[in-house]
């Protein structure tokens, strides 16, 4: 068992999987944890675990993605730096984007040599790939002069570099591109759509950043949300935000913080304690982490989901209550603050961005679930960024317990323990959430993929409970991302005698770029589709209306049982089971007519019986009946016409046998399957 994990007490695991922690009181009462075992868990020391718990287990430090020889990830004159504009940009926009972001194009092509890349126009990622749908990472490599090659060395550095920053919309350049490049580089995204200012305001800001102009104080600042008869807040709190907080002020030999750092944890969830984090003042830290509720919004409100989805629910919003505009921070929120050099981490379900189908719908499903009009990145991430932040680190779609819950039902909090010790000790922030967040998809992707081969050849190798669970954990692995340049740092103080301060004002742009890109944004036209800028507003108020989707959702996200996933499996097992029943109903009786026609040239495909004369009728039950009618005539029945029709009436008897046990055969391997007889 690794440092920073520990068996969740089985009482607790009874309430989450069978029951649900009850919530009736606002009081969390679930027992604490020894002190024995936090401290097992603090120095490493904790008994070992059986081998159904190994199977999701990350084990032992896993090598960087880089290579060998590049020792410092902040170097990037080893590691490289690229950018990927859509292959459809228009070539006015990309040349203005590229203008408002020349400072940091500029100072990215100086620091990495050789290992500077522009993948554009022609080698830019195709939402139109060969085969009529967005590219994947395969096909992008391929279609690249040289032919990128999978794997990392310094010679895969020259055709890929490391660092990759992606400028687009996820309806130029799909997540599911970032998530595939993410696994072996360290990728981020920006995306301003048309806003040449807000793009221009985040190069100056990079510079100042990393040119000494800010210095921040040593502060690390963690908001935990804890809405009262909510099990999602209470667990994430109990079990994700107080253990971090708690296991990076302890000394790891392994990898120990090069720098002393002031941790604190918020007083509340309340939105106002967010609001002194995030005011640009004293209070606001170089390096945030928040866990919450992020907003949701049906997808018939698509201007509410652009301005809104992802924002972080606060307290006292309680289960149960009526939610109120108030109770969430959101974009327009921020006002005019300065969060110059901040680097940001939010737990919460659509905290950096909502796709335009759901990711979660149950494997079986042929059909998929749209959530949103298309897929877009948070405006709150977004005004963040325009507002000084570096980096912001979140999920897109909804987050899970998987992320610090195991399979073998651990606290498992290595991925975001990892990934804030290397911010903490001043390393890149795509370079950060590769030990933990991307290899940990990655391992999980190896499991899932060998876990449905065996289920190929055994269909009980997995009960639907550890398949739901290893799906849904393996998707939300993959589904963090970080919006911004990948390659930036936190730029804290290193030293205790520097002036460490966040300078009151924004960084301000010359008059000369001002009218450059008044001039360039006027060129442009209006924006590309429906994308939403945050206006500062005065305080919010009043309350919202929420719908029972929007109630389902806000309190589904990051749930730890097997959620509904498995419920939508049963319910797919029913519709097959529904059909099979309508499906025999109609065979229970067969049907065998048999007509004769004197001239066979008429016979219409569409109304074969047309002009035809009726000689032989037989019924055949399906408990074996047999009914059978043939005319009354003076001549008698026409044996060579009844030989016939009884042929006939045995081949329906007999395709109906096979069609019958089929059915059953299907319907028993599905049951079987999922567990459901």
């Amino acid at each position: 068992m690794t440092a920073t994990e520990e068996k969740l007490p089985a009482d607790l695991l009874k309430e989450i999987y069978v029951n649900g922690i009850d919530g009736t009181t606002g009081d969390y009462s679930l027992p604490p944890l020894p002190n024995a075992a936090w401290a097992a868990v603090i120095k490493g020391t904790a008994p070992p675990e059986n081998l159904t718990d190994l199977k999701l287990k990350q084990g032992p430090a896993r090598a960087y993605p880089l290579p060998p020889e590049v020792q410092d990830s902040k170097d990037l004159s080893k590691t490289g730096w690229a950018v990927v504009f859509p292959a459809e940009m228009e070539e006015k926009r990309r040349e203005a984007i590229k203008e408002a972001l020349s400072p940091l194009l500029q100072r990215r092509q100086e620091q990495a040599g050789d290992l500077y890349k522009v993948f554009e126009g022609e080698s830019g990622y195709r939402m139109q790939g060969e085969k009529g749908r967005p590219e994947s990472i395969r096909e992008f490599y391929k279609r690249q002069t040289p032919e990128i090659r999978p794997g990392m060395s310094v010679a895969h550095l020259r055709q890929m570099p490391f660092y990759v920053l992606l400028v687009g919309s996820p309806e130029e350049i799909p997540f599911e591109f970032q998530y595939q490049l993410d696994v072996m580089r360290g990728v981020g995204r920006l995306d301003f759509g048309n806003d040449l200012e807000a793009y221009a305001r985040y190069a100056q800001n990079v510079l100042a950043a990393e040119t000494g102009a800010v210095q921040l104080p040593r502060q690390a600042a963690f908001f935990s949300v804890r809405n009262p008869g909510d099990d999602a807040t209470l667990i994430s709190d109990r079990y994700l935000v107080r253990p971090l907080f708690q296991q990076l002020q302890q000394p790891d030999p392994a990898a120990p913080l090069r720098f002393d750092w002031r941790f604190t944890l918020a007083a509340s969830g309340v939105r106002t304690e967010l609001e002194r984090l995030l005011s640009g003042g004293e209070r606001t830290p170089a390096l945030l982490f928040t866990a919450s509720h992020g907003m949701v919004f049906p997808l018939g409100e698509g201007q509410r989901q652009l301005r809104e989805q992802g924002a972080l629910l606060c307290e006292p919003w309680a289960r149960g209550m009526p939610l109120r505009r108030a109770d969430y921070f959101a974009a327009e929120d921020l006002g005019n603050v300065n969060l110059l050099g901040l680097v940001a981490c939010f737990f919460a379900c659509f905290g950096a961005g909502t796709p335009k189908f759901d990711y979660f719908d149950h494997p079986l499903s042929r059909t998929r679930n749209q959530i949103a009009p298309y897929g877009f990145t948070g405006a709150l991430p977004k005004q963040m960024l325009r507002q000084g932040a570096l980096a912001v680190l979140g999920h897109v779609d909804r987050a899970w317990g998987h992320s610090f819950i195991s399979a073998g039902n651990n606290v498992a909090i290595e991925a975001f323990v990892t990934a804030l010790r290397h911010l903490l000790n001043g390393d890149p922030v795509g370079f950060a959430t590769d030990p933990g967040f991307n290899l940990k998809y990655a391992d999980l992707a190896v499991v899932l993929s060998e876990d449905l081969k065996e289920l190929q050849r055994d269909p009980t190798y997995l009960d639907d409970q550890e398949l739901v669970q290893l799906w849904t954990a393996n998707n939300d692995a993959r589904s963090y991302v970080v919006l911004g340049d990948p390659a930036v740092r936190i730029p804290f103080a290193q030293t205790d005698s520097a002036v460490a301060a966040r300078a009151a004002e924004p960084v301000t742009l010359p008059p000369v770029i001002i009218e450059r890109l008044t001039t360039l944004q006027a060129a442009l036209g209006p924006e590309p589709g429906a994308v939403y800028t945050a206006q500062a507003t005065g305080a919010p108020g009043g309350d919202i209306r929420v719908d029972e989707a929007h109630k389902g959702l806000v309190n589904q996200d990051f749930a730890i049982q097997a959620n509904e996933i498995t419920e939508s499996l049963k319910r797919f097992a029913s519709r097959i089971a529904t059909a099979i029943e309508q499906i025999t109903e109609d065979i229970l009786t067969l049907e065998v007519r048999t007509y004769a026609r004197d001239d066979l040239k008429g016979i219409a495909l569409n109304n074969p019986e047309a002009g035809a004369e009726l000689r032989a009728v037989t019924f055949v039950d399906f408990d074996g009946d047999v009914r059978n009618y043939v005319p009354t005539t003076t001549a008698g029945v026409d044996e060579d016409l009844w030989q016939i029709h009884r042929e006939m009436v045995r081949e329906a008897q007999l395709n109906r046998t096979q069609f019958v046990a089929a059915l059953a055969k299907m319907a028993g391997e599905l049951l079987d399957t999922l567990k459901l007889k």
